[in-house]
């Protein structure tokens, strides 16, 4: 980590600064803004970028102690022998005469820092300074603070200019903290850093250096990552306390109430607090207030605030806190989703006794919003006050929720001879079938345990929905078109609810995967209609949606939509710091991004994802994650990375969906190694092991790749066939280029080149355009293979030093040393008498190279030329 933290997104103040005092029409600047923003660093950029000019350039700064000593801030600007007993206006004319003395002819730069804080002659002194003297100023004073006269008279009699410095925007924070860190950071991270940084430039750093000295910040497969609780260091925490100290009593507990339990109604508060310690802590900063529909939400100015009084709140005052809240919110009334959430978590740190039917509620609720250690903590009470069955199942979901697959399941089965009926039989055999394949992976005790509720269930809804988990369980077996047949099934019965909204999940991601992408679109969209009612008793069902629709449109050669889906969804998963979510959605931006031809950036992306993996893997991802890594490294030209990343993604415990993954990265790991052959063996046995799980419209791809990796013919005899079973503008353009290749067709490969790239697959287009340059070679058609080199080159520049077996078609221009210096010449206008006196060279032979060189590049003249080589 660097030890001096870049000054970033205070471009626009030090160009102001530097106008101003280029301009001379201005006094100076006067930097304004709250503590913390950066004022102080602002200025000494600026004085430093003053002197780097030639200016001469003091530095000054106002003190609480200094106050009390007339001209103390400024003491060591005065003339010798001077001192604050000298007579008032002696003292200015002096020091302004020993200042224009010192800076020996230069124009004197002066800063002065908390210019709040000085003294009544010290303020008067700058003011001199600016009405009768040359000198520059550059002060900084803290918004809302009492100044002296003198100061406020500088921008109020317009002597200096006052800028208003606030926050620093998220994306400067955002790179403030890469660039102090060193390395890439974890967007979660980011996110989290920025909002309880709030644009804060010195908490964010002593909430960062605070965050590594303690080991809640650090670096994971080379991304800096949070992986506990960011808690303000005792620095921090002494500055915030002195600030919250000045309040009375009743104020303080105002903000307690907050810390605690914000947001909390104004209404609430004010019965709770006197309305005057309300005013009094508003006036301060602390405490803010904003509408709410027809509500006014009282929260706490900053989030660092509430992290200084829960850790400096005491033990028992904490306790009466908390049962206060619980008390005022039960009177009137639970009413919202999340009050359940917090009474039942107040009721707990106040040490009292709480319903079980409202900590079993507020489990759930916790569960629903992904903090499962919340969801354990509330459901074990909830059991421990005699709960019963719904206590236990919430029990079992937390634990399922936390990664604890084995507890989970313990818990849940032991909950089957207590659950009788249609409803919660069925309920429960899904809740444990789905913790058994998306933890362990156990596909078959999945399968045996929705046989079984099924002989003993009668109705039709609770029927279809296990059926439709059936049909899931037949894609994690590598059954895809028998699972996309079984869900067809469960919708085409005309079932509803929860049953028709588990057939349209399962049935979206077979489609999508078989080639139907127009039908897992449909799928989607239907599923979305139901979302809304459902979503407590399928809480991934709007994940799930979306990632259908994102691999539709993916297959489907819809790039510019697949991303579009996959950044709205990571950025909501950032927002709910849902981990699983932004993992998964990183992933897919890899993937997409890879589609792309941009491996480096794919990379970045599935580094990412495997950061979060490796600490809670719920759905086994991890492998198809690395394997992607795999292919990404392939491409990018480094062998030694793509064999690590495979080599490590066949160590881990694979699920059957997706070796999908896996049998793509193969052959491109095998290609960047120099094994063509293998490589082409290897697509050949993806391609056909796609086919029979039915998986139409992923295995399209790898029957591309044969072509790509140089074996044509082979993958006609795949592509050919299935090409009209499957949806989309990619499978057209991929079994067009692959008969081009057939041909050795110039103009057909110039057409897959312009296709590929209009759909956003840049590498492809490159590939196909460097294959048209050798096939125009070929047949000596020499201005159409240098038009169709001329573009795979600028589109291979686009897919960040991409390497291929296509791209090392790619030659330079046909052009001698000597051939590149006269075109250039010629290009760029000058006659051939003027090239040939340049060159020392004769005019005629000039013209015998320029004629070679049009031969060579297919043009007439001087302009067609310049065109070409621009």
């Amino acid at each position: 980590m660097l030890t001096s933290w870049p000054l970033v997104g205070r471009e626009q103040e030090l160009e102001r600064v530097s106008e101003l005092l280029h301009g001379g029409a201005c006094g100076g600047v006067v930097f304004a803004g709250a503590a913390g923003v950066g004022k102080t660093r602002l200025a000494r950029e600026a004085l430093a970028a003053a002197r780097a000019m030639g200016f001469t350039g003091d530095w000054a700064v106002g003190t609480r102690s200094a106050a009390s000593i007339p001209f103390g801030a400024l003491s060591h600007l005065l003339p010798p022998g001077r001192d604050a007993s000298s007579e008032h206006l002696d003292m200015l004319r002096a020091t302004v005469g020993h200042l224009a003395r010192r800076a020996d002819g230069r124009r004197l730069v002066l800063a002065v820092d908390d210019a709040h804080l000085l003294d009544d002659g010290s303020a008067t002194l700058v003011r001199h300074l600016a009405e009768v003297s040359d000198t520059f100023l550059i002060v900084t004073v803290r918004s809302g603070e009492p100044t002296p006269d003198g100061i406020v008279a500088l921008w109020k009699d317009e002597l200096a200019e006052r800028v208003e410095v606030g926050p620093l925007p998220a994306p400067d924070i955002d790179r403030l903290l890469v660039m102090a860190l060193d390395g890439p950071v974890d967007d979660a991270t980011l996110q989290h850093v920025g909002q309880v940084a709030q644009g804060n430039a010195l908490y964010l750093r002593e909430l960062v250096v605070g965050a590594i000295e303690t080991g809640a910040l650090w670096r994971t497969g080379g991304v800096w990552r949070l992986h506990s609780a960011l808690i303000p260091p005792p620095r921090l925490s002494e500055l915030i306390e002195a600030r919250l100290g000045r309040l009375d009593e009743q104020a303080r507990l105002g903000l307690e109430l907050l810390a605690f339990g914000e947001p909390l109604g104004a209404e609430a508060l004010e019965r709770l607090v006197p309305l005057a310690a309300l005013e009094q802590a508003e006036r301060s900063g602390l405490i803010a207030l904003e509408q709410q529909q027809r509500r006014v939400q009282a929260r706490l100015a900053h989030p660092l605030y509430g992290e200084v009084l829960r850790r400096n709140t005491p033990a028992i005052r904490a306790r009466n806190v908390c049962r206060r809240l619980a008390e005022a919110v039960t009177a009137t009334g639970i009413r919202r989703a999340d009050d359940v959430l917090r009474v039942a978590t107040w009721s707990l740190d106040a040490g009292g006794a709480c319903d079980a039917a409202i900590l079993t509620a507020a489990s759930r609720r916790a569960t629903q919003t992904f903090d499962y250690v919340l969801a354990e903590r509330l459901a074990r009470r909830a059991v421990d006050a005699k709960g019963g069955v719904q206590a236990r199942w919430a029990l079992g979901d937390a634990l399922i929720g936390r990664g604890d697959s084995a507890g989970g399941e313990a818990v849940l089965a032991e909950l089957a001879p207590l659950c009788r009926g249609d409803a919660a039989r069925a309920r429960l055999a899904l809740r444990r079938a789905s913790n058994l394949l998306f933890g362990p992976g156990q596909v078959t005790a999945a399968e045996d345990l929705l046989r079984a509720a099924a002989a003993l269930t009668v109705d039709p809804g609770w029927r279809g929905e296990l059926a439709a988990f059936q049909a899931t369980c037949l894609m994690w077996g590598g059954r895809t078109g028998d699972a996309l047949a079984g869900a067809r099934s469960v919708i085409e019965q005309d079932v509803a609810g929860r049953a028709l909204l588990s057939a349209l999940v399962i049935g979206g991601l077979t489609a999508a995967l078989c080639g139907h992408g127009d039908q897992a679109l449909a799928y989607v969209a239907r599923g979305e209609q139901l979302v809304g009612e459902h979503a407590d008793d399928l809480p991934l069902s709007p994940l799930q949606l979306a990632v259908n629709r994102c691999l539709a449109h993916l297959l489907m050669g819809r790039l510019e939509q697949a991303e579009a889906e996959a950044r709205a969804g990571y950025d909501h998963a950032l927002r709910a710091r849902w981990t699983d979510a932004c993992a998964s959605w990183t992933q897919w931006l890899g993937h997409i991004t890879l589609h792309r031809g941009q491996p480096r950036s794919a990379l970045g992306w599935l580094r990412k994802s495997a950061v979060l993996l490796r600490e809670r893997d719920r759905f086994g991802t991890l492998p198809a994650v690395l394997a992607d890594c795999a292919s990404a490294a392939a491409v990018a030209g480094d062998p030694h990375a793509a064999s690590d990343a495979l080599r490590e993604a066949e160590t881990q415990r694979r699920r059957e969906p997706f070796s999908l993954y896996f049998e793509q990265a193969r052959p491109w790991v095998s290609a960047a190694r120099g094994e063509r052959a293998t490589a082409v063996q290897l697509a050949m046995e993806a391609a056909d092991h796609g086919l029979r799980r039915g998986a139409l419209g992923w295995a399209v791809v790898s029957m591309h790749d044969i072509a790509r990796l140089g074996n044509p013919s082979a993958a006609a005899l795949r592509i050919g066939p299935v090409a009209g079973q499957i949806d989309g503008e990619a499978v057209t353009a991929y079994a067009a280029h692959v008969d081009a290749l057939v041909a050795r067709d110039g103009r057909r490969l110039d057409d897959a080149a312009t296709r590929f790239d209009a759909l956003g697959f840049t590498l492809l287009a490159a590939e196909a355009a460097a294959e048209a340059a050798q096939a125009h070679r070929a047949e000596s058609r020499v201005a159409s293979a240098l038009a169709s080199t001329k573009r795979a080159t600028q589109l291979a520049d686009l897919c960040e030093g991409a390497r291929t077996p296509a791209l090392e078609l790619l030659d330079p221009l046909p052009l001698t040393l000597r051939e590149h210096q006269i075109a250039a010449l010629a290009a760029s206008g000058l006659s051939s008498r003027a090239i040939a006196r340049d060159l020392v060279l004769s005019a005629r032979t000039v013209d015998n190279h320029l004629s070679n060189i049009y031969a060579k590049m297919g043009v007439t003249g001087r302009t067609q030329l310049a065109d070409r080589l621009t």
